[in-house]
């Protein structure tokens, strides 16, 4: 299977964004507690959805598949559910 079609056959990908996130010339910042580092970007169905160290989570609509695309890795890891990913990334 080739690279691109292992990334359609997932559920979703995450990734950690441990540096501020600048979306659009501004640092994203949680709205319920402030962090503003730290975050986990998971991608599904075409969406990206950040998670902040203290555990909440939202939509981000600014960002998108090819944003995640551009700044992700190779896929290093396949895990079993969204919880064994986090455990992963120390989250």
């Amino acid at each position: 299977m080739a690279a691109a079609e292992e990334r359609e056959a997932l559920a979703g990908r995450m990734m950690p964004h441990r540096q501020p996130l600048v979306i659009e010339g501004q640092m994203r910042v949680c709205s319920a507690c402030g962090a503003y580092r730290d975050w986990v970007v998971v991608c599904v169905r075409a969406q990206v959805w950040l998670r902040c160290p203290a555990r909440h989570e939202g939509y981000e609509d600014r960002l998108d598949t090819a944003w995640y695309d551009r700044h992700s890795g190779p896929i290093t890891h396949q895990h079993d559910s969204y919880e064994d990913g986090l455990r992963h990334l120390g989250h």
